[in-house]
């Protein structure tokens, strides 16, 4: 029983929507919630691939079906690469990437909808020191603005380790403009017959903000020792499904703010080389 196909990122990049569509397949089965965070999460990898199974396939008749999953901080970490590709070499790994700054901004109100980022100028927070997180990882990743933009030099670390034939990026646009045959091209490459997927406008992960910190801290503890007595005596499939429904009691719809035009320009120049070396390394031109 393995994982055929991967979405490992990038993301604020309409990941979430690229699995729903492709999940709409009769022959598809996908993750129970947004991320499957077995191949990045060490505690969870040490459990073994039976963790795997139970937390984000549990109960699903698996027979027959092409297994696919997303988390779209893999391909920022060369280990839960490496573990992808030892639980399954030929793995299809799927990427959607965004224009950078666009990116940026949108993960930065994720960050602060998560209660992960305290500071209140997006500008100070995307270049400010990660060392303000004392290591905390999940911050770290969740916060990392302009270090998760640098595609190229994170997309040689996914060729290092996977086929790059085995490997299919997309921009955002493409997505937005062809969706029906993105879906078909990873159908394709599953060795599946393509259907129609049905397209909506919905959006699978809103912007939203947060009620209560309070709620979100008891949801999400950050505290070691709370944090070890949940992991004790509730298995993950529950804590994620308590998380999911606090999140859905303690969030409320949210426009996000303009980016400035001062803002836009300065990421804009900081990611023009690396959009360069994104294309050179693509062989094809990006549209930002």
């Amino acid at each position: 029983m393995r994982l055929r196909l991967f979405i490992a990122g990038a993301p604020k990049s309409a990941t979430t929507s690229l699995k729903e569509y492709l999940a709409r397949h009769e022959d598809v089965l996908a993750n129970e919630g947004r991320e499957l965070t077995y191949f990045i999460n060490d505690d969870e990898y040490f459990l073994g691939e039976k963790a795997l199974w139970d937390t984000y396939f549990h109960g699903l008749d698996l027979d027959g079906k092409t297994l696919i999953a997303k988390n779209v901080n893999v391909m920022y970490s060369r280990k839960a690469l490496e573990r992808l590709s030892e639980h399954n070499p030929d793995m299809v790994l799927c990427l959607v990437l965004r224009n950078p700054v666009d990116r940026a901004y949108s993960a930065y109100w994720y960050a602060r909808r998560r209660g992960w980022e305290d500071l209140d100028d997006f500008e100070v927070a995307a270049f400010s020191d990660s060392r303000r997180f004392k290591g905390d990882w999940i911050l770290e990743s969740g916060c990392s603005y302009l270090e998760y933009g640098m595609y190229a030099k994170h997309l040689k670390d996914v060729y290092a380790v996977f086929d790059p034939s085995k490997v299919k990026v997309y921009f955002l646009e493409d997505l937005k403009q062809r969706p029906q045959e993105v879906c078909d091209e990873l159908f394709d490459a599953l060795g599946l017959s393509p259907v129609e997927v049905e397209v909506t406008s919905e959006r699978f992960n809103k912007a939203a903000e947060i009620r209560s910190k309070a709620l979100l801290r008891l949801a999400e503890p950050r505290s070691g020792v709370v944090r070890s007595l949940a992991r004790r005596f509730t298995s993950r499939r529950f804590r994620n499904a308590v998380k999911r429904f606090v999140a859905g009691l303690n969030e409320r719809p949210f426009v996000i703010p303009r980016l400035s035009d001062a803002t836009r320009l300065r990421l804009s120049e900081f990611y023009r080389v690396p959009n360069q070396d994104l294309a050179a390394l693509l062989g094809r031109k990006v549209p930002w």
